[in-house]
Order: C-alpha cells, then sequence, then structure tokens
C-alpha cells in the first residue's frame, strides 16, 4: 500500500485522523512527513450532540467522521487553497460521506454540512484516501490517551496542536 501523499509528493498535505469511542487523534503531514499532531477524550457536548453513551462502540461511524471535521478544522488554514488535500481514516464510512458530503443519520449529515462550509469557505479541494487500520496505528494510538496508549516515538518530538473549539452547531442542536 502506498499513500497519494508518498506518490505525489510534491506539496501534498495530508491530514490522517482515527477515533475511538474514548477519543480522536490526528496527524498533519506534509510532503509525506508528519509536522504536528492532536488529540483529545470526547467531551460532554459530544456525547450529547451525538445523544452516546460514553465508551459507546454504537456510534463509531459518527466518532470517526467528527474526528475528521475536529482534524480539518485544526489544521484548515494548513489546507486553504491547495489543490488537493489528502484526508486519510481507516474508517470507509467516514470517507464516503465526506467524499458525498451526506450521510445516513441526522448527526453525519450535520457533520458532513460542516466540512462542506469548510472546504467552500477556505477553498480546500480534499481528496479522501481510505488508509489501512494496521497502517494508521499512530492515530490509533492517539485516539486510545486518555487509556494509557502513548504517542510513538516518531510524533513524540513534534508539536501538539490543540483542537479548535467544537463547531457551534453542537451547541445549536441541544
Amino acid at each position: 500500500w502506498c499513500s497519494t501523499s508518498c506518490r505525489q509528493r510534491q506539496g501534498q498535505v495530508a491530514v490522517r485522523s482515527d477515533a475511538s469511542p474514548i477519543g480522536f487523534g490526528a496527524v498533519l503531514f506534509r510532503n509525506g512527513t508528519p509536522i504536528t499532531w492532536g488529540a483529545a477524550s470526547w467531551s460532554d457536548s459530544d456525547h450529547e450532540f451525538l445523544k452516546a453513551l460514553p465508551g459507546g462502540p454504537a456510534w463509531q461511524a459518527e466518532w470517526e467522521l467528527l474526528a475528521v471535521l475536529i482534524a480539518i478544522d485544526t489544521w484548515i488554514l494548513q489546507l486553504q487553497g491547495r489543490a488537493a488535500a489528502i484526508i486519510q481514516t481507516d474508517a470507509t464510512a467516514a470517507l464516503f460521506n465526506v467524499r458525498h458530503l451526506s450521510g445516513r443519520t441526522a448527526a453525519m449529515n450535520a457533520l458532513t454540512a460542516e466540512i462542506a462550509l469548510r472546504i467552500e469557505a477556505y477553498n480546500v479541494q480534499v481528496l479522501p484516501e481510505h488508509m489501512p487500520a494496521v497502517i494508521n496505528f499512530e492515530c490509533d494510538a492517539l485516539s486510545r490517551l486518555a487509556q494509557g496508549a502513548t504517542v510513538s516515538a516518531r510524533l513524540a518530538h513534534l508539536y501538539r496542536a490543540s483542537p479548535r473549539p467544537r463547531p457551534a452547531f453542537q451547541q445549536e442542536r441541544r
């Protein structure tokens, strides 16, 4: 397996994310090299927005899509105006939703609408790409930091980005 970001390295920016029922993790890559990462546990407002139980795996597709949105929000300025910003995750449902900008639940539709607003407002052309789970181990570990997982040695020396506050629609939807 070889990522588009490795095959077409010059000027490429890729955002890779993963989610667990506990939290999310994401890494920003430039020309195939990680440059920053971010991770956090799901907040009470995230649980309320999705009407999800803390730690409940039934909302995994929604968690994955929310992780993509948070990653895009976190690094939107680095993605702005790119001919192609690669969005990578091991969640095929999230990638399908990003590609078609629609989902199968009300929450997923709200999340994809927010993604659509951001990519339009910041002139970002996204290229969704499936990242097999066995390769997405760094983001998987980041999504489980609250459970005792550790940051990989490759990321440990990099700047830890703070995710931007969650989208305002979460407060409006309550």
